[in-house]
């Protein structure tokens, strides 16, 4: 099976605008010989871990055409930053060419892309410069040094954002802004981070906003749905009911087509379930796709920040008995906390857990049980780490970077893939998929 590269879900707008003039496809990177270079933020005070936008121009300030080639998705492939604190990366695209854009003098081809500062930094300002080359040049036209002061993250504002994200999503059941729930929930700064809130107060306010989370999650999956079922398979192209004297439709025909009105109105009625079967797969798979990550998320925030003292423990307890999760979800939670069980020499035998000085190193990773190449792979490993599990047990992966992600696409057997990302050195988290 060829190898498919998986890529996360990233927020990108794109504007392909040339002023004064219209996209042409005769001219050559060639003719490139002077463009400025102007980037415009909506505003100069960004809070850390809260997207703004960035206004990108390629201006030609001469008196005669100038020529750039460009990509028509992945555009942002011919720009730069000068600061690596300034995430860039790629786009999911499902068309993507090279064209030749030709801006007349005056004019401008412009770009729209929104930005999302991660790290946390102790710097009051963050300078950088966006470089664009183009397609078939050797140059680089630099734009004026940029100048950002660095708001710190508001944890209240992201907590608001999240419930009301999270109340759309049950009014409109899309997955869409249940995953920017998700996004926002992670951006959260981390306790003591917001000078705002005691620690221990934002400590609380967190985990309560994950088990929120959580639980929206869980009440979302049908428990009984099989995605392996084949009853629950939705058909590209449903095939219309024989007529009485045997004669076949092609696939996919328009309903409008069938004369008779017996066999138009069965095959109207499989188009509707064919089409509910769609929307059922799309949200089972995505909430559950999304699950995946919240679980590593919530057991990744617990067990870093609760320890198993009584206090904490006293604290843990209330938090999971207010929240609306399943007793299931809830025992493995309060199991992050407890030692496992040492073999007959004395010798903890669950090498992916270790717990020292009352916090959890290591937790296992359930849905991966199955696969013995990866019995090693945590949430507190290096990106070292994983390329020394892949080298050793010979495993076949892809990798990429993303927005300043660092994204591996592992494929431990058939039909699965695990993407592990890593967001600043440390692994921002580990999803099993279908491949």
């Amino acid at each position: 099976m060829p190898q498919q590269t998986m890529k996360l879900k990233i927020i990108l707008c794109l504007a392909l605008v040339v002023s004064g003039g219209l996209a042409a496809f005769s001219a050559s990177a060639a003719d490139t010989n002077s463009l400025r270079i102007v980037v415009v933020p909506p505003k100069t005070d960004v809070r850390i871990r809260e997207a703004f936008s960035l206004a990108l121009r390629v201006e030609n300030p001469t008196a005669t055409n100038q020529s750039v080639r460009v990509m028509t998705c992945s555009w942002q492939d011919e720009w730069q930053s000068s600061n690596p604190k300034i995430p860039w990366g790629g786009a999911e695209c499902s068309k993507n060419f090279a064209v030749d854009v030709e801006i007349p003098p005056g004019g401008a081809y412009t770009n729209k892309a929104q930005i999302f500062i991660y790290e946390l930094t102790s710097d009051k300002e963050l300078s950088f410069r966006m470089g664009f080359t183009p397609i078939g040049s050797k140059k680089t036209f630099w734009s004026d040094e940029i100048k950002l002061n660095l708001l710190p993250p508001d944890m209240l504002k992201q907590i608001n954002q999240a419930t009301n994200l999270l109340a759309g999503f049950q009014k409109s059941k899309s997955v869409d802004q249940l995953e920017r729930a998700l996004r926002t929930v992670e951006g959260m700064p981390f306790p003591g981070i917001d000078k705002t809130a005691e620690p221990a107060v934002a400590r609380r306010a967190e985990a309560k906003m994950w088990l929120t989370l959580l639980a929206a999650i869980e009440q979302s999956i049908d428990t009984n749905y099989d995605v392996n079922n084949p009853t629950n398979w939705a058909a590209v192209n449903l095939i219309p009911p024989p007529t009485a004297e045997g004669m076949r439709y092609p696939s996919g025909v328009n309903p409008k087509d069938i004369k008779e009105p017996e066999f138009r109105a069965q095959y109207e009625a499989a188009l509707k379930l064919n089409d509910e079967k769609i929307v059922r797969a799309n949200f089972q798979t995505g909430v559950r796709n999304i699950e995946l990550l919240a679980v590593l998320d919530v057991e990744r925030f617990f067990s870093t920040y609760y320890t198993t003292s009584k206090e904490d423990q006293s604290e843990v307890e209330n938090l999971l008995h207010q929240a609306k999760l399943s007793s299931e979800r809830t025992q493995k939670l309060k199991a992050l906390f407890e030692p496992t069980k040492p073999a007959g020499n004395g010798v903890d035998t669950n090498l992916t857990r270790q717990i020292s000085g009352g916090q959890i190193k290591h937790v296992p990773l359930d849905f991966l049980a199955d696969i013995p190449s990866l019995k090693d792979v945590s949430l507190k490993m290096s990106e070292a780490e994983l390329l020394e599990i892949i080298r050793q047990q010979e495993l076949d992966y892809t990798h990429e970077i993303e927005h300043g992600d660092s994204i591996y696409s592992v494929h431990p057997k058939e039909y699965v893939v695990v993407i592990i990302t890593f967001r600043q050195g440390h692994c921002g988290g580990i999803q099993r998929m279908r491949d």
